[in-house]
């Protein structure tokens, strides 16, 4: 159930619904800090003039209209505590997903697939 019915219902769920995250991007290695000489305050102003840039050079159905970025949001990794945070979440989602079916298989008396 929870590996095979749960995640097919949220992936079918996210394909029958237009969210937010349809039209997110996430670019894992940004610079912390821009060149020396920019105003780091303008970071989110600069990445939205360069992806709308790369729309508007796109050689397949180029896209010129100014606010087809509607924002930015800048993230940092605080040195992958984000990410650790988490895989932290992932396994102990993992952890409490084998002790459930540890616990139904031993109830049907399943030793097989308890051990």
């Amino acid at each position: 159930f929870a590996h095979a019915w749960i995640p097919r219902m949220v992936r079918e769920t996210d394909d029958a619904n237009i969210t937010a995250a349809d039209y997110t991007v996430w670019i894992p290695s940004l610079p912390k800090y821009l060149e020396d000489g920019d105003d780091h305050t303008k970071y989110a102003e600069k990445i939205a003039g360069h992806f709308q840039k790369v729309l508007a050079m796109a050689t397949k159905n180029p896209v010129t209209d100014q606010a087809v970025v509607h924002g930015v949001t800048l993230v940092h990794g605080y040195d992958g505590a984000i990410m650790q945070f988490g895989a932290k979440g992932r396994h102990l989602q993992d952890h409490d997903n084998t002790c459930l079916l540890y616990r139904k298989a031993q109830a049907v008396g399943n030793e097989k697939a308890a051990a």
